[in-house]
Formats: C-alpha cells, sequence, structure tokens
C-alpha cells in the first residue's frame, strides 16, 4: 500500500468517527459540545501521525456544531491547514447559521470563494426567511446561479405564506412548474390551515394523490380539531390507517382529550 493509499484511508477513517459522532448526537448519546470535545481529540490525532484534513472531515465537523458560534471556532481550527471549502460546507454553515443576516455572509463568502449553490442552499435559505417576500428574492437570486426551486423549497415557501389562499395559490406554481408535492407539502398545509375544514380538504387531497399520511400527518390533523367529534374523526382515520403512533400524538391527544 502506498503512501497516498494511506493518507486516503486514514483521511476516510476520519471522516468516519466525525460521522459516528453525528449520528451519537441524534440519539442524545452525546450533546453537541461533547461531540465536539471528541472531535477535538480525533483531530489531534490524525495532525500527530501527519494526516491532513480534508474538505469531507471539515464537513463533518462543522456538522457537529449546533450553533454559529461553534461552527466558527471549527473552521479557525483548520485555517492554518488551508482546506478547501465546497459547497456542502456553505450548506453546513448557513444551515446552522440561525438568522437571515449571518446566512447572507455566509453566502456572498461563498460566492467569494468561486463555489456554486445549489438546492440544498436555496432551501437553507428560505427556511430563515421571515416573509414570502423575502424569500422570493432568494430565490430571484438563485436563479442567476441556475438554481431551481424544487418540493423541499415550495415545503418552505408554504411555511411561510400568509393565509390559505396563498398557500393555494402556490401549490398552483408549484403544478404550471411540473414540481410535485409530497407527504410533507401535505403535512405543512394541514398544520397551516386556518381550521378543521380546511385541514381536512387537505388530508382528502393528500389521500387523493395516492400519497401515504406519515404520524405527523395525523398529528398535525389532531392539532386542528377543537370538538370533541374532530378529535374522534382524526382517531378513527388513524386507527384505519395501520400508521403507528408516537409520544407527539399520545402527549397531543391527552391534552386534546382533558381539555375536551
Amino acid at each position: 500500500m502506498n503512501e497516498t493509499t494511506t493518507t486516503r484511508n486514514e483521511s476516510a477513517d476520519w471522516c468516519l468517527k466525525l460521522r459516528n459522532l453525528r449520528d451519537n448526537i441524534k440519539q442524545r448519546v452525546l450533546d453537541n459540545s461533547e461531540a465536539l470535545s471528541v472531535a477535538e481529540e480525533i483531530k489531534e490525532h490524525y495532525i500527530s501521525i501527519g494526516i491532513k484534513p480534508v474538505t469531507d472531515v471539515l464537513n463533518a465537523h462543522i456538522h457537529l456544531c449546533k450553533t454559529d458560534d461553534q461552527a466558527r471556532a471549527v473552521l479557525a481550527a483548520y485555517t492554518e491547514f488551508n482546506v478547501p471549502y465546497s459547497t456542502a460546507t456553505f450548506n453546513i454553515l448557513i444551515s446552522i447559521s440561525g438568522n437571515f443576516l449571518t446566512a447572507s455572509s455566509y453566502y456572498h463568502k461563498m460566492l467569494e470563494y468561486g463555489v456554486q449553490p445549489n438546492t440544498i442552499t436555496l432551501n437553507s435559505f428560505i427556511s430563515l426567511c421571515q416573509s414570502l417576500g423575502q424569500a422570493r428574492e432568494i430565490i430571484r437570486l438563485m436563479r442567476k446561479h441556475r438554481v431551481q426551486p424544487g418540493t423541499p423549497t415550495y415545503n418552505a415557501l408554504l411555511t411561510i405564506a400568509p393565509g390559505d389562499k396563498v398557500r393555494f395559490e402556490l401549490i398552483q406554481e408549484m403544478e404550471l412548474n411540473g414540481i410535485v408535492a409530497d407527504v410533507i407539502t401535505y403535512n405543512t398545509l394541514i398544520s397551516r390551515s386556518s381550521g378543521f375544514q380546511q385541514a381536512m380538504l387537505h388530508f382528502a387531497e393528500l389521500k387523493a394523490k395516492e400519497l401515504i399520511p406519515s404520524i405527523n400527518s395525523y398529528v398535525s390533523l389532531l392539532k386542528k380539531a377543537g370538538s370533541t367529534e374532530e378529535i374522534n374523526m382524526v382517531k378513527e382515520l388513524l386507527a384505519h390507517s395501520g400508521v403507528a403512533t408516537n409520544n407527539a400524538w399520545k402527549n397531543l391527544l391527552e391534552k386534546k382529550e382533558w381539555g375536551n
């Protein structure tokens, strides 16, 4: 095995260890601070044996961060190694930036580095927008870089759209542009509906599209239920669906039934 192959294998192993730490965060075995502490020890080990970090390693390390301050500290720790930034690097930074202004600064830095945005960049940005108008402007800017909105983009737009009428217009726009709605689209419509009847209409549309409702579909529907009759209607729909319940459903149902 030559030196190049050994280095590549060590880098892949380093990256894998960082990704395992991310899994530990998701499983609540470690919190972000604990994972970052272990990641720093891992970094020191590989540096000590002469392995320099590559972009995938940097990205996996940043992905352990929960706040922008943590991410900036990680970036600073890798500065001396001149690790190239990728689209994924900036997408991660934007996703954890926490606000539109900070995300914008990363976006401009992204362009300065000659790194091209993609659909994930767009969707991460949209999730930080405060208004539909602001989101539309981001879409317009991204189109200059040949980034086109997709289903996740419209799902994010539906979340910030003001009112049933505007959300209906967005669904029409999706259809006009050949963008297919998914279960998350309809879960968003249900959760943002003005009332139970409107939510039920969206649930019926979901079924008509031959999409399979998730437990989140029923949780969103239950949130809109106000009367005992409506609560029982949602319970019956779930009972006939074969979808397993979760803690979110059980806790909400208990709260609803206690209140009624």
